[in-house]
C-alpha cells in the first residue's frame, strides 16, 4: 500500500479506515478519472490536507482500497474453504469458486475500476499477505480432506489456485464479461481446477455432477 505515513494511534487508525471507505465509494460511482481527492475528503468527513497526510495521490487511494478489497475477499474465501469441508467433491471445490466469483459481482463497479486501473506491480501490504496465506492454509486443509481425489502436492497447489483463477477471472473481465454475471465463469474456473487437482481416472466427472463439462 503506498502511503506516506502508516497510523500509530487509533484515532488515526479511524481516519484513515474513513479516508479508504469514502475513497471506495467515490470509485464505484465515479470511476477513476472521474474521482477527486476533494470529494473523497469531503465523504470522509476530513480535510484535504488530513487526506494528503497519508496519502500522495489518488493512486495511492486505490491501491488502499485494492488491499481492503482483497483481504475482505480473501476473509469470504477462506471461510467457503471451511464450509467446504462439509461438502462433497468437486462440490467443496465449487462453493469457494462460486464465494470468489459472488464477491466480486457484489463489487459492482469498483471491481472493475480495480481491474482496469492498477498496475501489475502493485504493492502487496502485510494485511493482504497475511491474509493470502491464511487462505492457502484454509485450501491446503480442504485438499487434505479430499485426498483420495486430488493427484497434486497440496503445497503446491493451494499456493497455485489462486494465481490460475485469478488469471481466468481477469481474462473473462477483459474479452468475456457477460461470462461473470452470467453463471458460465464458475462452471468454467471449476472444470479447471478440477482438472488440474484430479487423479487422472476421475478427471471425467461422472454423470450427474453438478460441476458443468466444458463445451
Amino acid at each position: 500500500m503506498n502511503m506516506r505515513k502508516k497510523p500509530l494511534q487509533n484515532r488515526s487508525q479511524v481516519t484513515v479506515d474513513a479516508i479508504v471507505e469514502a475513497a471506495a465509494r467515490v470509485f464505484e460511482s465515479s470511476g477513476f478519472d472521474g474521482a477527486s481527492t476533494n470529494k473523497i475528503a469531503e465523504i470522509a468527513g476530513v480535510s484535504v490536507g488530513s487526506l494528503y497526510q497519508y496519502f500522495p495521490d489518488k493512486l495511492g487511494l486505490l491501491q488502499a482500497v485494492n488491499e481492503r478489497y482483497l483481504v475482505r475477499m480473501w476473509g469470504a474465501v477462506s471461510v467457503a474453504c471451511r464450509e467446504a469441508l462439509l461438502l462433497p467433491w468437486p462440490d467443496a471445490l465449487r462453493h469457494v469458486v462460486t464465494t470468489k466469483i459472488n464477491y466480486h459481482l457484489k463489487g459492482g463497479r469498483l471491481f472493475g475500476v480495480l481491474q482496469t486501473e492498477l498496475p501489475a506491480s502493485t504493492t502487496i501490504g502485510i494485511q493482504l499477505e497475511i491474509a493470502t496465506k491464511y487462505f492457502e492454509v484454509q485450501m491446503r486443509n480442504l485438499l487434505i480432506a479430499n485426498a483420495s481425489m486430488v493427484a497434486v502436492d497440496v503445497d503446491r497447489a493451494a499456493h497455485m489456485i489462486p494465481i490460475v483463477g485469478k488469471g481466468i477471472l481477469n481474462a473473462a473481465f477483459i474479452s468475456r464479461p457477460e461470462d461473470l454475471g452470467n453463471g458460465r465463469i464458475i462452471d468454467d474456473l471449476t472444470n479447471v481446477l478440477v482438472n488440474y487437482l484430479s487423479k487422472p481416472e476421475l478427471s471425467e466427472l461422472p454423470t450427474g455432477s453438478s460441476v458443468a463439462k466444458p463445451d
